[in-house]
């Protein structure tokens, strides 16, 4: 390695002894000071000379990688815009390397990221591992990449009109720059770029809460599937709040009836009710009820980075499952950060699931005999810690969890392997992560609770954990830390299977419909499948 520190040291001098000191380039040049600075300091620390070489090489690679891809701009004498434009994407990814590189190297020598891969444990998650093809990784990549044409337009609109105040006027520029971007495919990919590059919590929430938006949620609801009960329902909070201690037996006072209506005063929990069966006691259901005949639940948990998204947006892959399984979807509208930080999401699915447990059956006439847990990136941090606690708290379980490209950890000093997909992800791109745990984080430094971030959980508490299913996404940002908690599942002797979905990225279940990435509808009926299996259906 002492070669490759060499290397970086001199290709950081090159750079900075050919800097074009115009006057927007000056922030940039100070930047790139900054990191040599920091990386002379860390390369004679004890941290670089005694620490993790096998996970601390990752940074080394990614650091020599962007210095070359800098260099290489430096020398095609480029336009002034363009040039400023490739430098400030390239120093923003080396920025976040930079960042993480210490913490690379503070990893435990007993960490999954530093096995071997032919350590036993690292055998043991391999032979749980099955790798799905959803469709040819040539076809896969071709739909991606029209996909990715049209979303960077979007990205590029919201790059340029959120640099202007709420008006009528930023409206109309808003559809115009749309029309513009749609067919300027190159300026298109230099904003979209830009935008992912300086990404804050304004423009990721503008982004990912389109799907909200009253003009596409009237498209949205004209391609949905028709489904026999679409039902709001809000929830009273019957249990304690999920940080205390007091057993799950406890009930707090007042009714336990659901309303059809929200109440700000009384703190209720809103969940979207979908199914293919009439429900009894909700008053707009169609057809006969049965009281009590439904046996199978699933509790959903959107995802959305904790700051966006709804039970209604992720309508286009749950309308299907609620179609073709014998089972009521509960999919719950936590409430998001920043305005609830955690514990607030949390708390939610844990009064949920308890008024589930104890009050489905008298006030929705559902006795259920099966309950799984189902959640996509967030809500799959969400479902997985809820499980945690119901194991903490000594509660009833679920009978399986089904995590979809889960997020499950936000301790930012615990280095992911996977994490620098990132640099170059157009889905989850790299400055998105300090803005969701800042947003999540807001009530505290609770970066190394368990229950913020599961795969730092003890493997004692995992012993009984429910029979799981793990749909990872090879593309994803967010894979490793997948791998890392069913590292710790099976050495608590827990059942674990994992789905690892080859050349697919994050947010594959959002994308499965003819006008995204059509190949991806084969994940959704992947996910059904899976499912199934833990609903104990037959196929």
């Amino acid at each position: 390695m002492t070669e490759q520190i060499e290397d970086i040291k001199h290709s950081l001098d090159l750079i900075l002894k050919s800097w074009t000191h115009s006057d927007k380039l000056i922030p940039l040049y100070q930047d790139l000071l900054n990191h040599k600075s920091y990386l002379e300091a860390f390369f004679i620390s004890e941290t670089y000379l005694q620490g993790n070489q096998k996970t601390g090489t990752t940074s080394i690679n990614h650091i020599e990688k962007l210095l070359s891809k800098i260099l290489e701009y430096q020398s095609q004498n480029l336009k002034a815009k363009r040039l400023k434009y490739k430098l400030k994407v390239a120093i923003a990814r080396l920025r976040y390397v930079v960042d993480n590189i210490k913490y690379s190297f503070e990893l435990s020598a007993d960490d999954y990221a530093s096995l071997d891969e032919n350590h036993p444990r690292f055998q043991a998650v391999k032979n749980v591992t099955k790798v799905v093809e959803i469709g040819s990784k040539d076809e896969i990549l071709r739909q991606l990449k029209i996909f990715h044409k049209r979303y960077d337009a979007v990205k590029a609109v919201i790059y340029n009109f959120l640099k202007y105040k709420q008006s009528r006027s930023r409206n109309l520029m808003t559809g115009i720059m749309l029309v513009y971007f749609a067919f300027c495919r190159s300026e298109a990919k230099r904003y979209a770029r830009l935008y992912e590059s300086s990404l804050n919590y304004e423009s990721a929430e503008t982004l990912w809460n389109m799907p909200n938006t009253t003009l596409v949620k009237k498209l949205t609801l004209s391609k949905l599937q028709s489904i026999t009960v679409n039902q709001m329902i809000f929830i009273p909070k019957t249990s304690p709040f999920v940080l205390e201690n007091a057993s799950t037996d406890v009930t707090l006072e007042g009714d336990s009836g659901f309303y059809m209506k929200p109440d700000n005063d009384k703190g209720l929990v809103a969940v979207r009710i979908l199914s293919r069966s009439s429900i009894p006691a909700l008053p707009i259901t169609k057809g006969e009820k049965f009281q009590n005949q439904i046996k199978k639940i699933v509790i959903h948990a959107h995802g959305g980075g904790y700051i966006s998204m709804s039970s209604f947006s992720h309508q286009t892959y749950t309308r299907i499952w609620a179609n073709n399984l014998d089972a009521v979807i509960f999919s719950l509208d936590y409430r998001l950060s920043p305005k609830h930080p955690f514990p607030s999401a949390l708390d939610d699915i844990w009064q949920c699931y308890n008024w589930i447990i104890k009050f489905s059956s008298e006030h929705l006439g559902i006795s259920p005999s099966e309950i799984v847990l189902v959640g996509d990136s967030a809500g799959g941090n969400l479902i997985t810690s809820l499980t945690l606690k119901l194991l903490e708290s000594g509660s009833q379980l679920p009978d399986g969890l089904l995590m979809i490209y889960p997020s499950l950890g936000k301790n930012s000093e615990y280095f992911s392997m996977s994490s620098f997909i990132a640099l170059h992800d157009k889905i989850l791109p790299f400055p998105l992560f300090p803005v969701m745990h800042k947003c999540f984080l807001a009530n505290g430094n609770y970066g190394r609770d368990y229950l913020v971030s599961p795969v730092l959980a003890p493997v004692e508490l995992l012993s009984n954990f429910p029979f799981s299913i793990m749909m990872v996404t090879e593309s994803d940002p967010l894979c490793f830390n997948a791998f890392r908690f069913a590292d710790k599942l099976l050495r608590a002797n827990a059942s674990v299977s994992i789905n690892l979905f080859p050349h697919v990225p994050h947010g594959a279940l959002n994308f499965g419909n003819k006008d995204a990435v059509p190949i991806f509808s084969n994940f959704i009926d992947n996910a059904q499948d899976n499912l199934k299996i833990l609903l104990k259906l037959d196929n």
